[in-house]
């Protein structure tokens, strides 16, 4: 799984020292695949895509997770797989989530599954 991912903050503050951290979980099927720290949702000329699109110049940074072997096979269900992006610490008033896609952030990219079974 490929995703461009970053916290979810207020408004959009241009990137400086106050970091809006965040950490999230990519569950596969039923495998946690990852989990992974987002130190902040930047807002500056890097994310000319989200500002492209009305959305304030926002972007996240690449993350990147998979699974091996049963836990791959056990992922694919009568032709379907189930990706989770879960946030963990959005309760605490802090970090959230956001998901970018092709039209936003700085990557052009959407959330990608590539599936490989040997």
């Amino acid at each position: 799984m490929l995703a461009e991912l970053s916290s979810a903050r207020g408004g959009a503050p241009q990137t400086d020292d106050d970091r809006w951290p965040s950490r999230a979980r990519v569950i596969i099927g039923e495998t946690q695949a990852a989990r992974v720290a987002l130190h902040d949702q930047p807002a500056d000329a890097r994310g000319a895509l989200s500002h492209m699109h009305g959305l304030l110049g926002r972007y996240g940074e690449l993350v990147r997770a998979s699974v091996v072997d049963n836990a791959a096979r056990a992922a694919v269900r009568d032709g379907i797989v189930r990706v989770r992006i879960v946030a963990e610490d959005a309760a605490a008033g802090r970090g959230g989530l956001t998901v970018y896609s092709s039209r936003a952030g700085c990557c052009p990219c959407d959330v990608t599954l590539l599936v490989e079974l040997r």
